[in-house]
This record gives structure tokens, sequence and C-alpha cells, in this order.
């Protein structure tokens, strides 16, 4: 599955419809929270109790509910409590894991998860001291119970201790690449002085290795569209090629050979495997590494930078020289006996995706990482139901477009709660309706910006202090 793909799954939700909010939530848009009825006079304040994994109904009002109170705060998961008298008959019916939302004046202000109920007895004739109470954190708090897990699953190798989203990355959307100019290695091979055989790129190109192995001659060299045997502009190529190993295939390693001028990054399955630098027109430039692997799909990426110092005259060939070019092969091998397939698996050729000298890395937004976790949790775990995103891959809950980054990553095992704080600190803010499980995110520094009702949202007007203005750190706290 693609990512951006879970928008089409999440199904069409209720109306939007515009509600009174406090705080950090104020002018936000939502699916049906409000609760006022035309005629009806909404109370001041009251508290309404809802089960998982469906907000929407509501099981029970409590009006005996008394000392509410909650913290509501941008970023961050907030807090709230509230008593019940024992003798009320209320208080034995939340329950730990149900959901608390708190309205004023018919609008839904609040909402929040059950977690610890505190019952005081004591003498009688102090029955006012007799209550129940009940505290927790906001809805936020259920991003907890999903975590960030390895791009191939848990029981993939090459084993993910970081997950990584860009272009290097196994569910990164390439279908926008194109295909990579390729030019045949010369079929001339000669043994070397010490019995190796010798591998000339093309005649004249100076990309020529000396090698214990490189066997396949029909391995072809790719080079950026444009580009001719001598010349090729300075700058960074991408290219990726996506491999498939069957369950029943008893191969577990792989042995990569690989050439490139002039320098360049191998990543396996979005971990970087190996870098070389600048070409030595040498033995040494020769790249070889392994990789233990399991079955199923993987990927195999480079970034190829060619110098930019520009062309250099060359007195032998009476041209202009600034070659490019990159090749790879890919075989299997016995981990053990260490022999290695007679045919590669992989080997570069027009199969390749590439990406030429684009002004910037290509990447992710934040929008699509959000999305693509959200898939993971949702219809690859089964976990977080009923949770919704209020943006797209594109822009956020705003309208305003996601600027794309390339260096979204965090450990594995990291809860998405805590993955959520991590992006809050250099690209988003974020915050979830008390109505729905619907989450809200927005740019860094544009949330509210570009609207004139409500609440007035100032952004810093000091880049140095993000507190400046009051649209980084605004908060909310109540207590009735």
């Amino acid at each position: 599955m693609k990512r951006g793909d879970l928008f089409y799954y999440l199904g069409p939700g209720p109306p939007p419809q515009s509600f009174a909010l406090s705080g950090a939530v104020t002018g936000a848009v939502a699916g049906a929270p409000m609760v006022n009825v035309d005629g009806v006079v909404a109370p001041k304040m009251r508290a309404t109790l809802h089960r998982r994994p469906d907000i929407r109904p509501t099981v029970a009002e409590l009006p005996g509910s008394f000392r509410r109170q909650w913290q509501d705060e941008l970023n961050e998961v907030g807090s709230a409590s509230m008593v019940i008298a024992n003798e009320d008959a209320q208080a034995t019916l939340p329950r730990e894991g149900d959901i608390v939302r708190f309205e004023v004046e018919g609008w839904a202000v609040f909402a929040w998860l059950i977690r610890e109920i505190e019952r005081v007895q004591i003498a009688n004739g102090e029955e006012h001291d007799q209550v129940t109470t009940f505290q927790g954190p906001g809805l936020l708090a259920i991003l907890q119970e999903s975590i960030v897990y390895p791009s191939n699953g848990v029981e993939m190798k090459p084993v993910e201790e970081e997950r990584t989203w860009g272009w290097q990355s196994n569910d990164y959307d390439d279908s926008w690449w194109g295909p990579p100019a390729i030019y045949p290695v010369v079929d001339g091979y000669q043994p070397g002085s010490q019995g190796e055989w010798v591998v000339g790129m093309d005649p004249g190109s100076g990309m020529v290795a000396g090698c214990t192995v490189w066997p396949h001659r029909g391995c072809e060299r790719l080079t950026a569209p444009g580009a001719t045997y001598w010349l090729a502009p300075g700058g960074t190529c991408y290219m990726r090629k996506l491999m498939w190993i069957a369950e029943d295939d008893p191969s577990r390693m792989l042995i990569i050979y690989a050439l490139a001028d002039d320098e360049c990054s191998i990543y396996f399955d979005g971990q970087l495997q190996y870098e070389t630098s600048q070409w030595e027109n040498s033995d040494a430039d020769l790249i070889r590494f392994e990789v233990e692997i399991s079955p199923g799909w993987h990927v195999i990426a480079a970034r190829v930078h060619n110098s930019e110092a520009g062309p250099m005259w060359s007195e032998g060939f009476n041209e202009w020289i600034n070659p490019w070019s990159f090749m790879l092969t890919v075989y299997k091998m016995n981990p053990i006996t260490g022999e290695i397939a007679p045919d590669p698996i992989i080997f570069t050729d027009d199969s390749w995706k590439m990406v030429a000298y684009p002004p910037r890395e290509p990447g992710w937004t934040v929008g699509e990482v959000l999305h693509r976790t959200l898939y993971e949790a949702q219809w690859q775990r089964k976990g977080l139901p009923g949770v919704a995103l209020a943006f797209t891959g594109e822009v956020d809950s705003d309208g305003n477009p996601w600027p794309e980054t390339t260096a979204i990553a965090t450990k594995v095992g990291t809860d998405y709660l805590t993955f959520y704080k991590e992006l809050g600190e250099t690209y988003i803010e974020f915050w979830m309706e008390p109505g729905s499980f619907t989450i809200h995110a927005w740019v860094k520094g544009m949330r509210g910006a570009d609207r004139t009702d409500d609440i007035a949202l100032h952004a810093p007007t000091d880049i140095t202090d993000p507190w400046s203005g009051n649209l980084a750190g605004l908060s909310y706290r109540k207590v009735d």
C-alpha cells in the first residue's frame, strides 16, 4: 500500500461543523462534537460518559460530578479530574478506560481517559467526604497504545534500530521517478597481472577497476539522462531498486559489489551500508559488503555525487571530462561456506528508478509520515480504532502546504505520542478534538495564522524566541 492510501480506507466522516473552543483548541473544525439542541438551554457545565471505540454516543450524563477541572495545552496530552459522591449511583458507572467529555454551554471543550479511580470511605457523619475521584490524561494519550515498527516488520532482517522515512526507505513512493540512462559495460574482460578480472567501463572513461570478483557481464553502467561517456553535470542523483526474496528461498545472505564515480552512499532497506570517498581510479574503488536478509520485499538505494568542480581538460583524449556513473550487482551467498551463486539476482539496468539532480534531496512530508504510521497501526496491526486525521499528506488542517523534509526518523519502539512530540519540536503543532478521535496537525508556527475570528493567534515576532507570540504556547486551564 502506498503512503496516503489510508485516506481511502477511513471512509467519509460526518459533515464538518464549527464549534466554539477555548485556549489551545480555538478555531478548529471538527466532526459534529457540538451537543446543544435547538430550543434547549444547555447547562453551564456538564460531564458526559463515553466508551471506546466510538466516542460519539453518550452512555450517560454525570450531573452529580463536581470539582471538574482540566488542563489543555497545545502539543501536550493535558489532564483532567472530577469527583462524584459515593452515595450517587453513578459513582460506580465510570470504569477505567472510559472517556469523559466536558461541555461548556453545550460545546465540547475537553475529553479525557479515566486512568485512576480513588474511592474514599470514612466514618459515618462525614458523608460529604465520602467521594470517588476520577482522573486521567487527555484523549491524545491513546497514541501511547501504538509504537513505531520497523518498515518491514519486527522479524525482518536487516534489523532496523531506527525507522527512517526518506527516499531510501522501503515504503517511499517512487512512482514519479524515471529510468536512468545506461551504457553497456565494455565486453572486453582480460585477466590482470594477478589473475583478477579487469572490468572496463567504457573506452577511455577513466572508470576502470581491478577486482577479485565482478562476474556479471550484463551489468550496465547507470548515468544521468543527457550525460555522455565523457561529461556529466556536477551534483547528486538518487537511484532505487526493489527486490523480492521468496519465503522458500534458503539463502539468507547477500553480497553486493558496486563502483561509483565520484562518490556514493549505498542503503539497504533504508539503512546506510557503505559510503565511498572521491574516486581514485584504482582497485580501492571497489565497493563490497554483505547483508543478512529475510524473505519479503527489500530495497537497495544509492546516492551518487559527481564532482561540482567542473570538467577538466584531458590532453590525452583531447576532451573536457567529468564522467558520472554507477554500477552494482547483488549475489546470494552461502553464509557457511562463503560460496557465491553464479548469477546475480539484481544488477544495474534500465529497470532501476532514478531522479537526477533534484533541487533538494527527495523526501516525505510530515503529513505523509503521520498517515503512513496510522495506516500501519490500524490496517496492519488493528490498533487505534476510530482515530482519524484532519489533514492530508499534502496540506495541514488549515490547508497550509506541508514542506518536504528528509530528516524524519525515530527509534523503533517509540510510542506514537512520543513520536508526535518529537515532530512537534521541529515540524508540527497538534491536537485531538474533544468530540471525536480526530487529530489535527499544522505546520509549525502557522496554526490559525490566517484566522481573523474567535481569538487572535499571533506567530512569534522574534525568530529566536518562539514564545514571543501566543501561537506556540497557548494553553487553557479550567476549574469549576
